[in-house]
């Protein structure tokens, strides 16, 4: 196999971070792709203005790679998102791309959920699978996108597959004064931080033992969550960091006792993956891919979405049972996650092809 002749779809890697760029970061770090060609068509809805592409630059990329796939036979590995407009645009790299006999195409889908909403693009790239006989899989991060797909697409092979590192290294513990929790993530909603924070001020209540919660990330909650720390004298307990870089994050993750995740939706987090890294187990919800990654007392804990309650509960239990799961979750990450285990991944993948 050449692996000059590996061609990469997706967002370029230099873009402001999100999901599926940290992804597109961590694959260049493998060796199977040390020659793989990057190729960004472009979206018309990032959530980051900067970018953001015109209809008209997304046909002239499109354009390009028709030009690189007529050139010479290549593996393709494409990462799009589960949302409507981001599949529309597989539509169109797929019709762009073409049938050429000897092209190897596999799909690896990030953010997102199969929908009612999502039907009528379905049916039409439900044409477009069974038509290109040179997608040789779809791969998905956790079972409920893999189970809803598959209620409106026919496909021979569906898989689930891991995010996975860019390191091989742990995090070594770093001892804190304090019984710390962590919090990493965008400030909005969906991440169930006003849940966390709830939590903390009844934990407040309930136990005599000293802790903190200590929140990184930036968002549009970060302003009201300033707010409701002062208002609700929670000052003590908890942190608010806003954005770190790596060095500093890194500090957070080797600093803290036990990662609290309340999300309410998610593909397969990076968190996660930082989490086992530096042996920090997870209190968190069952949303997407940690339903299957966290297992109940070996590298955390499940709980219920919006339930400041049970999280409070929870993280009292791990407080006066002195939790300690940590060889547990460097285990998993040098087992599962690491980044020798995604070139091996990937490897394999690129070999079956062939």
């Amino acid at each position: 196999m050449d692996l000059k002749n590996i061609l990469i779809i997706g967002p370029d890697p230099e873009k402001k971070a999100a999901g599926i760029v940290t992804h597109m970061k961590n694959l260049l770090q493998y060796e199977v792709f040390d020659n793989a060609e990057v190729f960004d068509v472009g979206s018309i809805n990032s959530k980051f203005k900067e970018n953001k592409t015109s209809y008209r630059e997304i046909i002239k990329r499109l354009l390009i790679l028709r030009k690189k796939i007529n050139k010479r036979k290549l593996e393709v590995i494409i990462n799009i998102s589960l949302y409507v407009p981001s599949l529309y645009k597989l539509i169109a790299i797929l019709f762009f791309i073409g049938n050429k006999a000897g092209n190897n195409i596999n799909i690896f889908f990030h953010g997102g959920y199969a929908t009612e909403k999502h039907k009528t693009v379905l049916s039409i790239l439900n044409v477009v699978l069974r038509t290109n006989k040179n997608i040789k899989g779809l791969y998905f991060l956790s079972e409920i996108q893999k189970t809803g797909f598959s209620k409106y697409i026919k496909f021979d092979n569906i898989n689930l597959y891991n995010n996975y590192s860019d390191s091989n290294n742990i995090i070594a513990k770093i001892p804190n004064r304090k019984y710390t929790f962590l919090f990493v993530g965008r400030l909005d909603e969906s991440k169930g931080i006003i849940e966390a924070v709830k939590a903390v001020e009844i934990l407040r209540e309930s136990i005599n033992k000293e802790f903190i919660l200590h929140i990184v990330g930036d968002g549009p909650l970060l302003s009201y969550l300033n707010s409701y720390i002062v208002n609700n004298n929670l000052e003590d307990f908890i942190k608010l960091s806003g954005h770190l870089n790596n060095n500093q994050l890194n500090i957070a993750y080797a600093s803290a006792d036990f990662l609290i995740f309340p999300s309410y939706q998610e593909g397969f987090p990076y968190v996660y993956i930082e989490s086992m890294r530096a042996g920090l187990p997870i209190i968190c919800t069952r949303a997407g891919a940690l339903k299957r990654l966290i297992k109940d007392d070996y590298n955390g804990f499940h709980i219920n979405m919006k339930d400041a309650f049970g999280l409070s509960e929870k993280m009292k239990f791990v407080i006066n049972n002195k939790i300690n799961l940590k060889l547990n979750c460097y285990n998993e990450f040098k087992l599962y996650l690491s980044k020798s285990k995604g070139n091996e991944f990937y490897n394999e993948l690129l070999k079956y092809n062939n």
